[in-house]
């Protein structure tokens, strides 16, 4: 299995081969290559003021660090892969697969945990077009995120995602319904997640 340094080693490389290659035709592309970079990365979500993730009990008081490479595996799919930093090390968090559909002009993401493979658990999928530097999806039905792994009060997500680009790097902002099946509503949930963009020495200085 490669090493993680070797990983990370490999993926800093491949952003730069790749970037070159995304064809302007496809509306939205330029974003989807500004959401690869090295980034502190703060999360914040809002539900009901007793399970909010603000707090220094979740560990996410302080940012994080993350390295987001972008290779090219044909004319029409995108692929970010998400390195976390913990202390001296690193590892996969999460990636996604973008694919371009020409006849609508829009765009699928497809997220999943940790690094690709067969194994690799898909958290959701939406599709939706560009606007500008904005992405806006309905995922609808969609996997209990890692963060409420162990909460029995849900079942599922009902998740809506909101990216916006600027040169500075990128938001994610979620609106998510925490339903019980069949259709229960249980609770809201506002998040909201900061990508800074910092110099790609930051994120090699933790290889």
């Amino acid at each position: 299995m490669m090493a993680h340094s070797q990983l990370l080693s490999a993926l800093l490389i491949g952003v730069v081969a790749s970037t070159v290659t995304l064809e302007s035709a496809q509306t939205g592309v330029r974003e989807i290559q500004q959401l690869a970079g090295c980034f502190e990365v703060s999360y914040r979500f809002a539900e009901d003021g007793t399970r909010d993730i603000f707090s220094e009990r979740y560990g996410l008081a302080n940012p994080a660090k993350e390295w987001v490479s972008l290779t090219r595996t044909d004319d029409n799919t995108v692929v970010l892969q998400h390195i976390l930093f913990a202390g001296a090390s690193s590892f996969p968090h999460w990636h996604e697969l973008w694919t371009w559909h020409s006849g609508t002009r829009a765009w699928t993401q497809e997220v999943r945990g940790g690094a690709p493979s067969s194994a690799s658990q898909l958290r959701y999928r939406c599709t939706a077009p560009w606007t500008g530097n904005r992405w806006e999806c309905h995922a609808g039905k969609a996997e209990k995120p890692v963060r409420d792994a162990k909460r029995g009060d849900y079942d599922w997500l009902d998740r809506t995602n909101v990216l916006l680009v600027t040169p500075n790097g990128w938001v994610h902002n979620e609106h998510n319904r925490k339903m019980r099946s069949p259709d229960e509503l249980v609770s809201h949930e506002l998040g909201w997640i900061t990508y800074r963009r910092l110099s790609e020495a930051q994120c090699q200085a933790n290889r």
